[in-house]
């Protein structure tokens, strides 16, 4: 294991030694694991990872600090398909819980109970596969207790509970723009000067490896990374969650596969099982159109137009202006 490495990061960034002997322990405990399976830490694959993730789940060790030790350390010694394969573990992480707070305000105490009747919510670690078959159940009591006209209060909400100033800095943006449609298309000018710096530098960018495919595809689509104004209303479509495997890929359903973003359902499209209500994809639609609330200061309206669980290649969502105040 790479000590000295992980020691200079944690230093650099002034971490509490707290977070330095969490990693360094969690660390030697997969070294030792994967010695034990004959292999070295540098030859780690996925499915070992898997294994390993399993085991601290069964020892109750599978909190969220560990697995960021974990992705620290294979970010700095280039194990980037390790670091990757782990967000599929941290993606879901408080979704849940954010739709069953706005589900209360909503419904009521009561009915927010009868939609996880029977369930509980997945806890870190869990499988990547177990979660389609959770998902189907969820949205389909969520559907049955909560009216159509309230559920894209419920679901399309900010989920992943980013902080309100994330967005502070576009917000000045869109404030200097002489329009919005001339914000629109600066920031996706700005999104793909960022994708290929990635690209030039073979940076991961958030959870996927970034290719000159990837930048053009990008480039060629004003809805990507930002949003076109029309009409009222703003369209954006999601960049594929591995948009350099996509793009190499033929089969149209793991194309869908690699574009999903989605840890609740993601696996569901490769084995084409469960069958999941495509409202659940309001869920992301809220992430989409939390930015865009954000920047304009005032609440919207999101509608899923596509989406991979409907068979299309990418998810795009309308967001409705009706009554906001924007620069025209």
């Amino acid at each position: 294991m790479n000590r000295e490495r992980l020691k200079t990061y944690y230093d650099g960034r002034k971490l509490p030694e707290s977070d330095l002997i969490l990693a360094l322990s969690v660390m030697e405990e997969f070294e030792h694991f994967i010695q034990g399976n004959g292999s070295k830490l540098e030859e780690a694959d996925e499915a070992a990872l898997d294994d390993f993730v399993q085991i601290l789940v069964r020892e109750q060790k599978n909190t969220r600090a560990v697995f960021v030790a974990m992705m620290r350390y294979f970010y700095l010694t280039g194990q980037t398909n390790l670091y990757i394969h782990l967000t599929k573990y941290t993606g879901a992480e408080g979704v849940i819980e954010s739709i069953l707070s706005r589900a209360e305000e909503e419904l009521g105490k009561t009915a927010c109970e009868k939609v996880m009747d029977g369930m509980a919510i997945p806890i870190m670690g869990t499988a990547p596969g177990a979660y389609p078959v959770f998902t189907a159940r969820f949205i389909k009591q969520m559907k049955s207790l909560c009216p159509a006209d309230r559920l894209e209060r419920v679901m399309a909400g900010n989920n992943h509970q980013l902080p309100s100033h994330t967005f502070a800095l576009e917000q000045k943006k869109y404030e200097d723009s002489p329009t919005l449609s001339a914000y629109l298309h600066d920031l996706h000018d700005r999104q793909v000067a960022v994708l290929q710096k990635h690209c030039d530098e073979k940076q991961v960018w958030f959870e996927q490896e970034i290719t000159q495919g990837v930048v053009d595809l990008v480039r060629n689509n004003p809805e990507m990374q930002s949003a076109v104004l029309q009409d009222g209303k703003l369209y954006t479509t999601k960049i594929p969650y591995n948009g350099k495997e996509m793009l190499l890929e033929t089969d149209p359903r793991k194309r869908r596969y690699f574009a999903c973003h989605c840890p609740f359902v993601r696996e569901a499209i490769l084995r084409n099982d469960p069958n999941i209500d495509p409202d659940w994809c309001l869920c992301s639609a809220g992430f989409s159109k939390f930015e865009f609330e954000s920047v304009l200061g005032h609440p919207l309206k999101a509608k899923v137009l596509n989406s991979v669980l409907l068979g299309d290649e990418f998810c795009r969502f309308e967001l409705d202006l009706t009554g906001v105040p924007y620069k025209k």
